[in-house]
């Protein structure tokens, strides 16, 4: 991906569109964010990819009732990371008891999974 590239993928249709902020020099800004994002988001996360690139995404878009699951950016989210069920077997074993699975009993959440649409993008885009 170019360092001056920002990618908008779209989770109904699974398909990605070029996207640049309005000003360009200061990079995007949140509301720039929460409406390229949609789907009432007001809080973003932010999330570093294996490629150096970050993954600007609805906080909490996964607790939504009429989530989609976004399939590439799942795809992007996932190289490079340890799957999380292998990672809480690694704590679970460090741990013992003290470790608690905030997921555990959440059937409605694929683990490792991205909700909704999402922006791609270089950290200088968004400070």
């Amino acid at each position: 991906m170019n360092r001056n590239s920002a990618y908008l993928l779209n989770a109904q249709y699974n398909s990605h569109d070029e996207i640049s902020p309005a000003d360009s020099n200061k990079g995007f800004t949140c509301q720039e964010l929460y409406a390229l994002i949609g789907d009432g988001c007001d809080m973003v996360e932010v999330v570093e990819l294996a490629n150096g690139m970050i993954m600007i995404l609805d906080e909490e878009g996964a607790l939504k009732d009429d989530k989609i699951k976004n399939e590439l950016a799942t795809e992007l989210f996932r190289q490079g990371r340890t799957p999380s069920e292998v990672y809480k077997l690694m704590l679970r074993a460090e741990w013992g008891d003290a470790f608690y699975d905030m997921d555990e009993g959440n059937d409605d959440v694929e683990p490792d999974t991205i909700y909704g649409n999402v922006v791609i993008c270089h950290p200088d885009m968004f400070k």
